[in-house]
């Protein structure tokens, strides 16, 4: 095969071939996953859970960290509603058309961003506000990824093994974690929770070009997650085994899911 690739490299590597190269590097990354958020069927992450929550026990409990309006979170109580369901969502009026949306629902919504520390932080998003879906704790994602002016505010931000203590959760089945190049912080408010008493099944993490922002690579995400194997989420919730992949294929700075699996 690596001669082929040589073959290959001798008479495409050349800028005439750019566009043509581009176009095959395009197919290729969609084909392993990458970049296929145009629908729920391409994402596959619906299909995903349909799978997955079919194996939930009753009162193990279900995390939506980065809810935002609180679409995941439908999917989970549609799926299933024997889970105890925690939605987080930082921004005030982002979560206040969530709460409205879940409150009489049975799901526990936090106004709260997750991190590395409990501290006051600063959350960004879009100057004519209202809370999107790029709301971020990254002060770069804004203005160096979606080129728009940026406006701040000061929102609250709480470790994940304060809080699983506090509300006396030691088994979760599922966590899911978007929070827009967030998710290492996210992670490491975990603590030493994961060998002390608390269980995770499942993680999934959206993994994009804001990990530019944050530094953070798919294998810092692994090494936070030791015993567990990662895949990526395929169109209709197939799942491709990326655990020993070179970098190469892994480290891939665009729009895929990742589920980390026990």
């Amino acid at each position: 095969m690596d001669r082929l690739y040589q073959l290959y490299a001798m008479l495409f590597a050349r800028p005439i071939f750019y566009r043509f190269n581009r176009a095959l590097f395009h197919f290729a990354l969609r084909g392993i996953g990458v970049l296929n958020s145009q629908t729920a069927a391409l994402q596959g992450e619906t299909a995903l859970l349909e799978r997955l929550l079919r194996k939930a026990p009753p009162g193990a409990a279900a995390l939506d960290v980065g809810a935002n309006e609180g679409n995941y979170s439908e999917v989970i109580l549609r799926l299933a509603p024997q889970l105890e369901l925690h939605a987080f969502e930082p921004h005030p009026e982002t979560f206040a058309r969530l709460e409205r949306r879940l409150r009489t629902r049975g799901v526990k919504c936090h106004n709260m961003a997750l991190g590395a520390e409990e501290a006051d932080g600063q959350l960004f998003d879009y100057l004519e506000g209202g809370g999107t879906t790029h709301a971020t704790l990254q002060s770069g994602v804004i203005e160096r990824i979606h080129h728009s002016v940026s406006q701040k505010r000061t929102i609250r931000i709480g470790r994940l093994d304060h809080f699983l203590r506090k509300a006396g959760i030691n088994k979760v089945f599922l966590l899911k974690i978007d929070v827009e190049g967030s998710e290492a912080d996210v992670l490491r408010g975990l603590g030493k929770s994961l060998g002390d008493g608390v269980t995770i099944e499942y993680i999934q993490i959206e993994f994009n070009e804001m990990n530019v922002i944050s530094r953070v690579f798919l294998e810092d995400l692994a090494a936070l997650l030791p015993g567990y194997r990662a895949y990526r989420v395929l169109p209709r919730g197939a799942l491709l085994d990326i655990t020993d992949e070179a970098p190469v294929m892994r480290e891939v700075f665009a729009f895929h899911n990742i589920l980390f699996s026990r």
